[in-house]
């Protein structure tokens, strides 16, 4: 910048003594590699601006007018949707009363004051008064949810099953292997190319099909005849 073999004190002298010509010197003076000083201010100007929004960036949020983690968590959470609530019923338990008696079973519902329980080794329905229980049970209670027991649920034993005539219990094993025997030979027509067997298996079918028909004409007949 300054001429070889001159002092510090030359060079200012002639700069001073130079004359400054202002469309030039002052718009546009030229530095190492002739870098324009308008280019250098808008590399500043894109430099400070990066560090102002990184500072701005890193400044904590104002308490004042904003959430917090938390609630902003919580204002999400609330807009999913809720997963259905598992019932809890039946609970094997063995409840105890004021006594100590106990009954080992499944309670199936409860009410406000009343717990409903199956008996479990003869099935036997229970409705039991919840101050009627033992202190824990009772607290056990108290805690479930409400639920209504269903439209089955009957007090005392369970309705004994009606018995099947050995007549009808044998044609209706026979029916259900007849339906399984075609379910298999129809599997077979639909595997194969063979016009033949497919012939021989749909003959099979419908023979099958005419004997459950007389099947289940004998169940009906029977049931006429031994009301």
């Amino acid at each position: 910048m300054f001429p070889k073999g001159s002092t510090q004190t030359e060079n200012v002298q002639n700069l001073a003594d130079k004359p400054i010509e202002l469309g030039k010197n002052l718009e546009q003076p030229e530095f190492a590699g002739n870098f324009p000083l308008n280019q250098m201010r808008t590399s500043h100007f894109i430099i400070l601006l990066v560090i102002a929004l990184a500072q701005v960036g890193c400044e904590k949020p104002s308490s004042i007018g904003s959430a917090t983690p938390d609630e902003d968590n919580k204002f999400f959470l609330d807009l999913l949707p809720s997963a259905p609530v598992k019932s809890p019923f039946p609970i094997d338990r063995t409840i105890h009363d004021n006594q100590g008696r106990p009954l080992e079973g499944a309670i199936i519902a409860k009410t406000n004051d009343q717990l409903y329980v199956t008996r479990g080794f003869d099935g036997m329905n229970f409705k039991i008064a919840i101050d009627s229980l033992q202190e824990s049970d009772r607290k056990f209670a108290e805690e479930l949810p409400d639920k209504v027991p269903s439209a089955d649920f009957h007090l005392g034993l369970p309705a004994a099953p009606e018995e099947i005539p050995a007549y009808i219990l044998s044609r209706q094993e026979s029916i259900k292997r007849l339906v399984d025997e075609n379910k298999r030979l129809q599997g077979e027509i639909t595997s194969t190319t063979n016009a033949m067997l497919q012939r021989s298996r749909r003959s099979d079918i419908k023979r099958n099909e005419q004997e459950i028909l007389r099947l289940e004409e004998a169940i009906k007949t029977y049931k006429t005849q031994n009301p």
